[in-house]
């Protein structure tokens, strides 16, 4: 994982395994985190990627784009902004952005209902007897308690 100073000139020229490895990762000097990834299977063309840590502190790598179709301007430019959305918290492990939020968890009802019923009826003699005491307050306080 050689750091250097990552330029157009090298993106154009430079982009080679060595020999006796599969890949490598060529990382920016200038933007951390920022790196080109060259696999032996296509000398010449590379793929840009960007390097953090997540809020539980593991370590992802997000595909910005191949050295083809983006620039190294380009690329260096859509890190930044994403290191920034990465520190606000607006992207997520994936990459993608919380643009919708989170589904809200069943309710005790819903979920008896749903998930619950459905799963004990083939297994369990007993099962009305389950449903009919849903609705009382002992069944409701037991499964809270739990």
């Amino acid at each position: 994982m050689p750091i250097l100073s990552l330029t157009t000139a090298f993106i154009a020229d430079g982009l080679t395994a060595p020999v006796g490895k599969h890949r490598i990762e060529y990382c920016d000097r200038d933007l951390p985190g920022l790196y080109v990834e060259v696999r032996i299977a296509s000398p010449g063309q590379g793929t840009y990627y960007l390097r953090y840590k997540d809020a539980a502190g593991k370590t992802c790598h997000l595909k910005i784009g191949r050295t083809t179709d983006t620039t190294l301007t380009e690329a260096r430019k859509k890190a930044k902004t994403l290191k920034a959305e990465i520190q606000l918290g607006a992207v997520t492990r994936v990459g993608e952005a919380l643009d919708e939020p989170a589904p809200a968890a069943p309710t005790l009802a819903a979920f008896f209902d749903g998930s619950y019923l459905p799963h004990v009826q083939p297994r369990k003699r007993s099962w009305k007897k389950t449903k009919a005491c849903s609705g009382c307050a002992c069944a409701i306080a037991s499964a809270t308690s739990d």
